[in-house]
């Protein structure tokens, strides 16, 4: 059984394409990845400022290995998150950005950008 004091190691990652229908059109949507290895989880969500910090709103699925993952759909923005693992609020160990939050310890910080996607045109003969 693993160490349940062990560190957990999280990831985030934003701009990943995924084909949506929208009405009679299909479109490339853009969601944010969230990742996290915890092999002792029983439960994981993922709080932050994009749901208002709610610890239950947005839960993780579990996909083997101790492995957890969440996509979302994120307007572009800057945004600070954690992981809820069993009741425990965690930052992002593998987060790029950090910052302090009111409750003396560290939140994680994600860059939502837009994608920047370029339109193909025919060229004429």
């Amino acid at each position: 059984m693993a160490d349940p004091g062990a560190p957990a190691f999280g990831h985030a990652r934003s701009a990943l394409p995924v084909l949506g229908e929208t009405g009679r059109h299909m479109a490339l949507r853009f969601v944010t990845r969230f990742l996290l290895t915890d092999t002792a989880a029983r439960e994981v969500f993922v709080a932050g400022s994009f749901n208002n910090w709610n610890p239950t709103s947005t839960p993780m699925t579990q996909i083997g290995g101790g492995r957890w993952i969440a996509d979302l759909r994120i307007p572009p923005g800057r945004y600070e998150y954690q992981f809820v693992i069993d009741g425990r609020w965690i930052h992002d160990r593998h987060a790029t950005a950090l910052a302090d939050n009111p409750f003396g310890g560290i939140n994680s910080v994600i860059d939502v950008a837009s994608p920047a996607l370029s339109a193909c045109h025919p060229q004429s003969a």
